[in-house]
């Protein structure tokens, strides 16, 4: 991960508000609350939890996030790691950021960014899911979509 993304997701953070904290509760059952408060420190973040949660040690997934009224756009930055806290106080040393999957802005401006984050220019990222299924051992994924010239030789049919 660049510096530049990693200084775009805090700043995003920053301007999003309070996350969703996902850990595993006292039970081993996955929980997931909004924070009253979250405080960046060297190493992560310093969250206050909601009155009656209590802190539990372990990994945790940082979501923050807002959407619109109808779900048209969304901006979420996406931080995993590990917790240490007592009572109300969860203290969060961020391992890494997850990929971005924010869809804000107009319609345009969303599609020009997801292929922008993905690291190519929309067309040019045809070699990319050869490469990763290179890594795994695994075929490269196929198109069934039709070419022109099957196209053009089955409209004579």
């Amino acid at each position: 991960m660049t510096l530049e993304r990693v200084l775009r997701d805090l700043a995003a953070a920053a301007r999003l508000g309070e996350p969703v904290v996902t850990m595993v509760d006292a039970g081993g059952r996955p929980l997931a609350v909004r924070t009253r408060s979250a405080v960046r420190t060297e190493a992560g973040f310093d969250l206050l939890l909601p009155a009656g949660v209590e802190a539990v040690a372990g990994p945790v997934c940082l979501t923050f996030h807002r959407h619109g009224p109808g779900m048209e756009w969304q901006e979420n930055v996406v931080f995993v790691g590990t917790a240490t806290g007592e009572g109300d106080r969860l203290c969060v040393r961020v391992e890494r950021a997850l990929n971005d999957w924010s869809l804000a802005g107009s319609r345009r401006e969303r599609s020009g960014r997801s292929s922008d984050r993905a690291g190519c220019s929309g067309i040019a990222c045809a070699p990319r899911p050869g490469a990763a299924a290179g890594r795994r051992g695994q075929p490269a994924p196929s198109s069934a979509a039709p070419t022109l010239d099957s196209v053009r030789g089955s409209a004579g049919a």
